[in-house]
């Protein structure tokens, strides 16, 4: 006497795997592994219909409707100058004054204490030259900083809200740190350096800027 017993669940999940696999194998995955070798075939039989236009600029080629000119990742670059962020002015404007204010005062101080030290010994002339190049060069590098931040801010602030990089913004950011820096120092001071600034603004940032001396000057202020 014999039994049969009715398919158990891993036998039909079996069978459903089976059937699936079955389906979707079509022979034709190009991906697809074989007994003889272990690594994928591909087909490069069809190589010669790409298009190097569609693939342009990348390979030097430029697609017509395009263009003749290569696209750009940022925005900035489509021009040959872009101007600083209010930020990077700030941090720029700042270092590089206070630097040229350290080195200028500096060498002020050197000559300054050659001068006064003349007939003395070595050691009294290094020190004459010590004290004063420290104390001329710390005094112009905080001015010139101080008067830097000044004017970065200011520029800056007419910027935003005049909406124009015109020459009038490098004008009244000058008047506005004289006037700012010399304020207690009374009238004739602050319109001294109110009037110098505004002048350095306009011939000095503003000029370079538009590129009047050059590109290079353009793109390092």
């Amino acid at each position: 006497m014999s039994f049969s017993y009715p398919p158990s669940d891993d036998d039909n999940n079996q069978h459903n795997l089976d059937t699936t696999s079955s389906v979707f194998d079509t022979g034709n995955d190009p991906f697809s592994t074989s007994e003889e070798s272990e690594s994928p075939t591909l087909d490069f039989g069809h190589l010669d219909r790409i298009n190097p236009l569609t693939i342009a600029p990348a390979l030097g080629v430029y697609a017509p409707g395009y263009g003749n000119s290569p696209e750009y990742l940022f925005a900035e670059d489509y021009t040959d100058y872009r101007k600083k962020s209010w930020g990077e002015q700030l941090m720029y404007w700042t270092g590089v004054s206070y630097l040229t204010g350290a080195v200028t005062g500096g060498s002020y101080g050197l000559v300054e204490g050659l001068r006064s030290s003349g007939g003395k010994s070595w050691k009294l002339r290094v020190n004459a030259i010590l004290n004063a190049s420290g104390r001329r060069g710390a005094a112009l590098a905080n001015a010139c900083g101080i008067l830097a931040l000044m004017f970065s801010g200011f520029e800056s602030l007419y910027d935003h809200y005049l909406g124009e990089d015109t020459v009038y913004n490098y004008a009244l950011a000058g008047i506005s740190a004289g006037l700012v820096y010399k304020s207690t120092a009374g009238l004739k001071p602050a319109s001294i350096y109110s009037a110098g600034l505004g002048l350095a603004g306009v011939i000095g940032i503003y000029a370079a800027r538009q590129g009047i001396y050059g590109r290079r000057l353009q793109k390092l202020i």
